[in-house]
């Protein structure tokens, strides 16, 4: 072979290397560009890792025996992502694996077994969803199944956690808790708005936020992308004084009256004398359509209007500060009607009268006598009506109760020498005009004349609790001395005789006494043009009228139905919170005095499964001995050799039926209720059975039926 024919075979092979190479490579590169190509989405699915501000928890709002009003609840929806997971342990394990999510989700009723799906998942490589929206007692279980007790990072299970702000009662003091929720602004970005306590309290219930390792599932969303350690900490809790039963009977107690005379909304505010605390604000609107009343404004902290006749006691309490005027005295009414400088005022009723003392025109509400006493005392003096319109700022009525809640407007009460004063201004203000004062301020007035003459700052949170620890104490302040003891003591004395023989007779009890005081104002329908036959209904006033220990207001807006005078519409709300809360819930005295009279109290009473706090009370009332050996909020009583024990019985497993049997029916239902069953009842006495097994599943909406005897 010549050296010409060598080289020449020599080049055609190295070509042919070369070519193969190049192929080669050509192959290489085409397999890279399809696995990015292919794989993108893929990939894309759970390989975005970014650091992210992720916030904690909420703090909770809390009733005054420390049931949540507004919390945040923590659920879950866990996946598995199968990358995490080997072959070999997958195979070895997986037959465990579905008969234990088989069996945990089986009242789920679920179409295919998990085995499928669970093989499916690991052949691709994929995150396979679990069921939704799980409790931590599921989630807990799941942690100790094959493969997922590994974790994260060599199991593939991820918890996946939601916090949802909701509220375990809805409607009940819906306003005062308030909400917080983000809406749109013009500008089409993001914006949170709170309401109520969320918002007065934000700063304190507003959690932790950190910056946090976050991964993108496709489908799911930033998940953290190592196990739920160091997550950012949750906000405080606010424990607020407002008392379940009382909201409750208020709100529906309102409810009816409102329904009755198609009023077009109504407030009701009951406050603890001594201390301030307000223990009910209910607050209900007709809705657009007119079919049901809602709570969506805040008529009692926001809403001033002119007061009407409760202002009468204004009036009242003036003349027994500033003048030598005894409640005796009388003045002359003729046929309840006056003319004052071309304004008119006149009695709703000709009076029994012509000449009618102090004590029987505030009994009786009359409008040409309270404007009399006022104009001799008053108006008729030289610098008297100074001195009257002072008053109103001595008696706190021209200023906010400083609540602490956001939206209480400044009270407006004309003064002396400003534009709109005039010879009628006295007499106008004297039974609840020119002046607008919303029914919280009201309210505080007539607290302070229940409580001899203290003027107590009203609020609503009583404590801030850190892990269920106290970090600030919220004490009761007393802002101001408004009167003296002995005026308190005569204006008390009248309120009393409101009830007893005046406009109010109708909202008598014969175990408990009332006072308070009516009150109907004409309402201002285009300011202007002045005041038409529209009316606002209201009843202030206070229990047990011998030792005050409740306060409260009520007003009922455009009643167009059935009567519009505050004795009327108003004062049976006030009757029946005083009836059904004080006397039915608060005073065992009542409810044993028939049994202590006629019974000597020997042995342990058949006591049923109750309230904690109001079996205890009950018990210590008619004298028997008890432990108590839990900390739960429903009890046991259990008859033991040497006493009775009251042992805890626990219903907050939200997933399964509650065990009610020994409660009685207000008590089931309102546990029943709770878990979102709607509950039948046939007799009387103590739940012996319930169609729904205690610790079963169910839905909410599920009926249940349970007998009493």
């Amino acid at each position: 072979m010549t050296s010409k024919e060598f080289k020449k075979q020599s080049n055609n092979r190295i070509a042919l290397v070369c070519a193969i190479c190049v192929g080669c490579c050509i192959l290489v590169l085409g397999k890279i560009l399809y696995l990015n190509v292919s794989g993108a989405e893929k990939r894309q699915s759970y390989e975005k890792i970014d650091n992210r501000i992720v916030s904690g928890v909420r703090g909770d709002i809390l009733s005054d025996d420390l049931q949540p009003l507004a919390t945040t609840v923590t659920s879950y929806n866990p996946y598995w992502d199968s990358r995490r997971v080997s072959k070999k342990v997958f195979d070895k394990n997986i037959d465990s694996l579905a008969y234990k999510l088989d069996s945990l989700f089986a009242y789920r009723k679920l179409e295919k077994s998990f085995r499928e799906k669970l093989v499916n998942t690991h052949q691709k490589q994929g995150q396979m969803f679990l069921p939704k929206r799980l409790g931590v007692d599921e989630l807990n279980a799941l942690k100790t199944f094959p493969i997922f007790r590994k974790g994260r990072m060599n199991g593939g299970f991820v918890e996946n956690s939601q916090n949802e702000r909701r509220v375990p009662f809805e409607s009940l003091a819906k306003r005062t808790i308030g909400y917080e929720k983000e809406i749109l602004d013009e500008n089409n970005d993001k914006k949170t708005i709170r309401r109520g306590l969320e918002q007065s309290y934000h700063d304190v219930l507003k959690p932790e936020k950190r910056l946090m390792v976050m991964e993108h599932i496709k489908n799911i969303g930033w998940v953290s992308a190592y196990d739920a350690s160091g997550t950012p900490k949750r906000g405080k809790d606010i424990q607020t004084t407002i008392n379940i039963h009382m909201q409750d009977i208020a709100e529906k107690a309102l409810r009816k009256q409102l329904v009755k005379h198609q009023a077009t909304y109504g407030c009701a505010v009951v406050m603890e004398v001594e201390t301030g605390q307000i223990k009910a604000m209910a607050n209900l609107q007709v809705s657009k359509d007119g079919q049901s009343y809602n709570e969506d404004y805040n008529f009692a902290v926001g809403k001033a209007s002119p007061p009407g006749s409760t202002q009468k006691i204004a009036t009242l309490l003036a003349l027994l500060e500033e003048t030598n005027v005894s409640l005796e005295e009388k003045i002359y009414v003729g046929k309840g009607y006056k003319n004052y400088h071309g304004f008119e005022v006149h009695d709703s009723k000709r009076p029994e009268s012509e000449y009618l003392s102090l004590r029987k025109i505030m009994e009786k509400s009359s409008n040409v006598g309270t404007t009399e006493f006022a104009m001799k005392y008053f108006g008729d003096v030289v610098g008297g009506d100074k001195r009257f319109r002072e008053k109103f700022d001595d008696f706190l009525l021209s200023q906010k109760t400083g609540i602490d809640i956001i939206g209480e407007p400044q009270p407006y009460v004309r003064k002396q020498g400003e534009e709109g004063w005039s010879a009628i201004s006295v007499p106008w203000m004297a039974y609840g005009y020119e002046s607008e004062i919303t029914p919280l301020q009201t309210l505080a007035f007539y607290n302070a004349i229940a409580n001899n003459g203290k003027y107590m700052k009203p609020y609503l949170v009583s404590k801030i609790l850190d892990n269920n620890n106290v970090v600030k104490q919220i004490e009761p302040e007393m802002v101001k001395q408004i009167c003296s003891e002995e005026s308190a003591k005569l204006a008390k004395e009248v309120l009393i005789g409101v009830v007893n023989n005046g406009t109010a007779t109708n909202l008598k009890l014969s175990n408990l006494q009332l006072a308070g005081k009516t009150g109907t104002a004409k309402l201002e329908e285009n300011p202007g043009i002045g005041y038409k036959h529209i009316y606002q209904a209201s009843f202030a006033g206070f229990f047990p009228a011998e030792n005050p220990k409740y306060s409260c207001i009520v007003l009922v807006n455009q009643p167009t139905k059935d009567g519009y005078y505050g004795n009327q519409v108003a004062g049976p709300v006030f009757k029946e919170i005083a009836e059904k809360y004080y006397l039915n819930r608060e005073t065992p005295k009542v409810l044993f005095s028939e049994l202590e009279q006629s019974h000597n109290i020997n042995s342990n009473p058949d006591c049923k499964v109750a309230y904690a706090q109001d079996l205890q009370t009950t018990l210590e009332y008619i004298g028997v001995p008890f432990g108590v050996k839990t900390d739960k909020d429903w009890v046991v009583a259990d008859d033991e050799n040497y006493g009775l024990s009251l042992l805890g019985r626990d219903f907050y497993d939200s997933q399964k039926v509650p065990n009610v049997r020994g409660m009685g029916l207000k008590d089931a239902i309102y546990i029943l209720e709770l878990f979102g069953l709607n509950v039948e009842f046939e007799n009387y006495g103590k739940v012996v059975s319930q169609s729904i097994t205690p610790g079963s599943r169910f839905n909410s909406g599920d009926i249940i039926k349970i007998r009493l005897q």
